[in-house]
């Protein structure tokens, strides 16, 4: 394997440590002193100019350099190679070059704005190696404009009204060291992430999280029939069952598949009051208390490593 260059080293090296962070990370940083700013996020996360270069210092994380050592610690698992390539090859300078598109979506229910990414690379990566969910059911997905990655490098889950029209998101950040959720400004609340398995619908499966649906999806891809799978983006978002039981007049049962913890136990004893008398329910969960796991995405997971 070919050497990297010190020219190209250099030429990573080079790329703005702060606006790389602010974009990629979704970091923000306060100015304290003549060469230095500290991170909102982090306060131990701090900036500073050395021989001309800027260089962190992140004290709670033991680590210090530049760029390309930042990337390589917090990025690319301690690869100085990838590091490198990452930061000439990959989101960032793709990024600069091509820019971001926003897109403003206006309609009846809800006024979203996005700004989407030029590429889907870490949203990409994050379902198929970090969740690992099957490279198939992601293209699907990418393929029928459900999913995107705005220009922070989150995932974006579309909600989808009647029309097909898009009136709100669930964001999920791809950088693993750093957990983040959160809902898109202006989303219609009566709508969450769904996928529409059968032409004649009269199962609806809930999910706290859309990583879990896809989830359950991939472990159950043969068994799903004539079925609506639907992510709430929270436990406590019952209310959203309500419009695709209306929207889908068939629908005799709903499945509760949330977390198998105390806030998914709540969500499924409410559903359950709310819904019973005109609705047989279902508790979904009984392959996450079985194998004493959270969730659907922790239930995939274990099934990966003992197979």
């Amino acid at each position: 394997m070919a050497l990297i260059s010190k020219d190209k080293i250099n030429e990573a090296r080079s790329i703005d440590f702060k606006e790389f962070l602010e974009r990629e990370e979704g970091f923000n940083f306060i100015k304290e002193g003549t060469n230095y700013y500290r991170c909102r996020e982090h306060s131990s996360l701090i900036l500073k100019y050395k021989n001309g270069i800027l260089t962190y210092c992140w004290t709670s994380m033991l680590q210090k350099g530049d760029i390309i050592q930042y990337v390589k610690e917090n990025i690319t698992n301690n690869n100085f190679r990838r590091a490198v390539e990452y930061l000439l090859n990959g989101y960032f300078k793709e990024a600069n070059s091509t820019e971001y598109k926003p897109k403003i979506i206006k309609g009846e229910k809800s006024n979203i704005e996005i700004c989407y990414a030029c590429n889907m690379k870490r949203a990409y990566a994050y379902l198929c190696k970090t969740r690992g969910i099957n490279p198939s059911i992601v293209n699907e997905l990418i393929r029928k404009k459900l999913i995107s990655q705005d220009n922070r490098n989150n995932l974006i889950f579309k909600y989808l009204d009647e029309k097909g029209t898009v009136v709100g998101a669930e964001l999920v950040g791809t950088n693993t060291f750093r957990r983040f959720k959160s809902v898109e400004k202006n989303s219609d609340e009566n709508y969450g992430f769904s996928l529409n398995n059968g032409d004649r619908i009269e199962k609806l499966i809930v999910f706290e999280a859309s990583i879990d649906l896809l989830s359950f999806l991939q472990i159950n891809y043969e068994s799903i029939q004539e079925s609506l799978l639907l992510g709430l983006g929270g436990a406590e978002k019952i209310k959203k069952i309500d419009t695709y039981i209306k929207q889908y007049k068939d629908i005799r049962e709903i499945i509760i598949c949330t977390d198998n913890d105390s806030a998914g136990d709540k969500a499924f004893h409410k559903i359950k009051m709310i819904y019973s008398n005109n609705y047989n329910i279902v508790d979904g969960r009984s392959s996450l208390k079985t194998t004493n796991t959270k969730d659907f995405n922790e239930l995939l997971l274990q099934k990966a490593i003992l197979a």
